[in-house]
């Protein structure tokens, strides 16, 4: 488990996206309980406690939320087994299932076929929604909206709303990515945007996946947003930034499943276990996971991540790298370099290869592992020489 950070931006828009979604949900679920029997009291509660910590539901941390469970479990631990029809309202006002399937391009669409007065069935091609479109992407930025604009005028053959929405959200990803901007004023805040903006590379569960997101005309994919608390048990955390945690499918899916971390575990957004348990490879036993101090939350982590039976998959690296020292001994290395072609660092990276430091281990697979074999194998401060 590596940690995980979020910036100020990426809090803005989701606590924006929160107001402007969830509120306004929770708000009529109120006014509807408020006018209800003497029973739904309690569910008017509930609503108004949501509402009352609409702030640290959206982008409070995690300790924050702790607080917040504390709250509901001592007033309101019972309110969804007695009542699974309110439970199914709480979800759906929450929204997750909404935020998790919206389209980059499709609300900006939308919004300039609403603004265009044009009928509902009218083309998206019409030229007063175009033109709409236009003038919202030129309040962001004008080059983004010339780059569309060229686009769509080069289309061949029939323009429908499909092919417009991933002209929108390609180009807008393009700019996002290579230009880093922020567009939360065109494209409804969502997935994409967010891990297109956090640009992690890898789980940060099993740090063996890639999960950069991928958006295009033919095609599209990113990492899953696992609920370290569990939507299905907590809907009211289903929409917590820091309760969505970027991970590969099969960590998310495959891995955890139904298992659950309870309150009392640290999340990725507090904790990193680089310093806490290492890697350790033995030539005649399987590859291990050893904490360096007493960690409940790297033997939690071991249990629900099969990390050790992972890792024994890569096996054959390790191998390797005790077959490459073995070869080159520093005697060796020193031989060489008293040649005069490389330095002894330059042979070190010849030999281990790229190994990226502390602070780049979710940028490529096998960071943490990889470090730590070469700590063992080679040393500390062969790994300083060759960390990039």
């Amino acid at each position: 488990m590596q940690k995980i950070t979020i910036s100020r931006d990426e809090l803005i828009c989701h606590k924006k996206y929160f107001y402007e979604n969830v509120v306004d949900n929770l708000n009529q679920m109120k006014e509807k309980y408020k006018k209800g029997a003497t029973t739904s009291r309690k569910q008017w509660k509930f609503l108004s406690l949501c509402l009352y910590y609409k702030k640290q539901l959206a982008i409070g941390k995690p300790y924050q939320l702790r607080k917040i469970q504390k709250i509901i479990g001592k007033n309101y631990a019972d309110i969804f087994e007695k009542d699974e029809k309110f439970k199914e309202e709480v979800e759906k006002a929450f929204g997750y299932d909404n935020f998790s399937s919206a389209d980059i391009g499709c609300n900006l669409l939308e919004y300039a076929k609403k603004k265009s007065k044009v009928c509902r069935n009218g083309r998206y091609d019409d030229k007063k929604i175009l033109k709409e479109l236009y003038t919202e992407l030129e309040k962001c930025n004008v080059e983004l909206a010339d780059e569309i604009q060229t686009k769509i005028k080069n289309l061949n053959g029939d323009i429908n709303k499909k092919v417009l929405v991933n002209i929108i959200g390609e180009t807008l990803v393009v700019h996002i990515v290579d230009k880093d901007i922020l567009i939360d004023k065109l494209a409804e805040w969502n997935p994409y945007i967010m891990q297109f903006h956090r640009k992690i590379r890898t789980c940060p569960y099993c740090n063996r996946q890639y999960i950069t997101p991928m958006y295009s005309r033919t095609g599209r994919a990113r990492a899953d947003l696992d609920h370290f608390y569990p939507k299905s048990k907590y809907p009211y955390f289903s929409m917590s930034i820091y309760n969505l945690i970027p991970s590969c499918k099969s960590c998310n899916s495959s891995l955890k499943g139904m298992k659950e971390f309870s309150f009392e575990d640290r999340t990725p957004y507090e904790i990193s276990i680089d310093d806490s348990a290492e890697f350790k490879f033995f030539p005649h036993s399987k590859i291990q996971f050893c904490k360096k101090e007493e960690d409940k939350d790297i033997d939690k982590y071991k249990e629900i991540f099969n990390i050790e039976e992972l890792y024994e998959f890569h096996r054959s690296y390790a191998k390797d790298l005790l077959r490459k020292r073995l070869k080159y001994p520093t005697k060796r290395i020193k031989e060489l370099a008293k040649m005069g072609f490389f330095s002894e660092q330059e042979l070190y990276k010849f030999i281990i290869g790229k190994i990226s430091t502390k602070e780049k281990i979710l940028e490529e697979p096998l960071n943490k592992f990889k470090r730590d074999l070469v700590r063992e194998i080679f040393g500390e401060e062969i790994l300083k020489m060759v960390e990039e």
